[in-house]
């Protein structure tokens, strides 16, 4: 399933193609890529949402890091990554399948990967290991009521301009710049029913 997202997807630039090699061969390697059992690495996915006019994106402040980034979380072993980030956006967000609207015909929007740090658990510690981070976009009107998780200290559309300076997660810049210069200016499909 990721691996026919991955075969119509378009690296931006050199880390992100990067990303996406690597991303290639854990899949190939690993028995189980979507779990966050596998202590090593596994998928997460993410949900860019923005709004019509392109110049502003639905952000979470992360609870543990206090970072603003997009909804966003673990796949739970199932290999539907676009599935897990639209459970993410509704989650984390109370944006439903009926909010939002698919961008770039549901394909991938991002890729980035990026170290977590070890950190205790309630069974123990967890060790440092690297999130795949498969992002999708969205399109969603900016009216509709948001509602915060428990996961997360803050949630509001925030404008892209300035965006560098409001404690933005830096390692999703890249998906800043991708929606400045238009890549998704295609209009979007109907919303879920």
């Amino acid at each position: 399933m990721l691996d026919a997202l991955l075969d119509k997807f378009t690296p931006q630039d050199e880390g992100e193609a990067a990303v996406c090699a690597q991303l290639r061969q854990f899949l190939a390697q690993s028995p189980n890529p979507y779990g966050r059992d596998n202590l090593t690495a596994h998928v997460v996915a993410d949900a860019w949402i923005v709004n019509r006019a392109r110049d502003a994106a639905v952000l979470v402040e992360h609870g543990l890091n206090k970072f603003w980034m997009a909804p966003g979380g673990h796949c739970d072993g199932n290999p539907d990554v676009f599935a897990a980030a639209l459970r993410e956006a509704e989650e984390e967000a109370g944006l439903t399948a009926a909010h939002l609207r698919p961008l770039l015909d549901g394909g991938i929007f991002d890729l980035n990967s990026g170290h977590v740090p070890a950190r205790q658990k309630d069974w123990g510690i967890e060790p440092t290991h690297v999130h795949f981070d498969v992002c999708f976009a969205f399109e969603a009107d900016d009216d509709v009521p948001l509602s915060v998780s428990h996961e997360s200290t803050g949630l509001k559309w925030m404008p892209l301009d300035g965006i560098e300076t409001q404690g933005f997660f830096h390692g999703h810049l890249r998906r800043v710049h991708k929606t400045r210069a238009g890549i998704l200016a295609a209009p979007a499909r109907k919303a879920f029913a």
